[in-house]
């Protein structure tokens, strides 16, 4: 099996895989919202709906990561634990916390 890699400002970066988005039995995306407790201000992202998804090729390993769609890059970051980023503690999920007007 040959991995899939692509160089961007010089860099190589390899595929470990697409994002896999949580769906319903009938395919639709897996939407969710969070109602916030009365007094706690919201953030302008907090209405929703937001979705689940993951990276399950993602290793448990430190690095630099890029986003494409097809062949654009979208988004260059970095990571402490490549699994974590995009797993339900990371990117992979939005928790109360993050629709606050702080978070």
């Amino acid at each position: 099996m040959q991995i899939e890699t692509r160089r961007f400002a010089g860099f190589e970066f390899w595929s470990v895989g697409s994002l896999e988005i949580q769906r319903n039995a009938d395919g639709s995306l897996a939407e969710y919202s969070h109602t916030l407790p009365e007094g706690v201000r919201s953030n302008r992202y907090s209405a929703g709906p937001f979705c689940r998804f993951g990276l399950p090729g993602a290793p448990n390993a430190a690095g630099v990561y890029a986003i494409t769609i097809g062949y654009e890059l979208q988004y260059i970051g970095e990571a402490v634990d490549l699994a974590q980023r995009f797993g339900s503690s990371g990117y992979g999920k939005i928790h109360p916390r993050n629709c606050h007007h702080d978070g």
